[in-house]
């Protein structure tokens, strides 16, 4: 192999088509990669620089994506995607797109930033869904350029829909009492659905009310006029926020709400194969019984890591 390039991608939809998704070459692919990376590109959250490296192959004399990488300037935010982890190049080139995304994000200039990191040249970085095995990758081979130290690491599991179940919810057609239904979430539902999240902040709220607005994926069950229950899809495409009121526990509600929003995502897909995820925080015990309980498969570990690069 040879040629190793970087290049500013400018169209997700192209790069959607040169991914090379569950591709036929024998080499292994990361479920990141065939799942999460072609939601993202599909995705109302594409938005920011795409940043690939390519390869061309002697044997074939084509140009192979080995890793892409979606900078969001304005969060200092970086989502990394390596083809395969354990192939030395596709490390190699994840380095190398995480390299010119450093390069694309300011560094920390205010007060309060160097006082804290002790340097302008700072950059603190969120990963998310990051393959834990590329945590070491960065650490050791940017360790050159730069002091890389965690400031958080949460670490968490991508899990995956399959396919039957997509197909299948008529259990809890049958199954949902008299007083209750099932429905999209409105927009009159975003304030509850903010304050019941963990993770809810300052513009927590905004980004709630436009997930419901597009519509798809945001589903919840009512009960005598009371939202009880609920579940959204993230801009991202991934499913979240899992939601149910004290009192109206253990009542099944949450398997409910969950095949009935990975119904509305797969109506509104132009394909049948369309991925449908979640991200579970590995602490998260009840999340990971309910979807064992509901046969998703654990296919990833994809962690949300904030790393601090200061330059030497």
């Amino acid at each position: 192999m040879n040629g190793d390039c970087r290049t500013p991608i400018a169209s997700s939809d192209q790069l959607l088509e040169q991914a090379a998704f569950d591709s036929h070459r024998s080499r292994k692919q990361s479920p990141l990669w065939n799942h999460h990376l072609r939601q993202c590109l599909s995705s109302p959250a594409d938005s920011g620089v795409w940043i690939v490296s390519k390869r061309t192959t002697i044997q074939q004399e084509e140009e192979v994506i080995e890793s892409v990488a979606q900078v969001d300037l304005a969060k200092q935010g970086i989502r990394l995607f390596c083809r395969d982890p354990l192939d030395a190049f596709a490390c190699s080139a994840a380095v190398e797109v995480t390299r010119a995304a450093l390069d694309l994000l300011p560094s920390e200039t205010s007060v309060d930033d160097k006082r804290e990191n002790g340097s302008e040249n700072t950059r603190s970085v969120l990963f998310k869904a990051l393959d834990r095995r590329l945590i070491s990758v960065l650490q050791d081979s940017l360790g050159g350029n730069y002091n890389v130290t965690t400031v958080f690491h949460s670490k968490c599991g991508m899990w995956v829909c399959p396919t039957l179940q997509r197909n299948n919810n008529e259990e809890d057609l049958h199954s949902i009492p008299s007083n209750a239904f099932l429905r999209s979430l409105t927009q009159y539902d975003a304030v509850l659905v903010n304050s019941r999240w963990t993770y809810a902040g300052n513009g927590s709220l905004d980004m709630i009310q436009t997930m419901i607005a597009r519509g798809g994926g945001c589903c919840g069950l009512q009960v005598d006029g009371t939202l009880v229950a609920w579940v959204c899809q993230y801009l991202d495409g991934a499913l979240g926020m899992l939601w149910t009121e004290e009192g109206h526990r253990k009542r099944g509600y949450v398997s409910m709400v969950m095949r009935a929003a990975v119904k509305s995502i797969q109506s509104a897909s132009e394909s049948n194969d369309e991925p449908v995820v979640a991200f579970v925080v590995d602490d998260n015990q009840a999340s990971s019984e309910l979807l064992t309980k509901l046969k998703w498969e654990r296919v990833a570990d994809a962690d949300w890591v904030r790393l601090s690069f200061e330059r030497k």
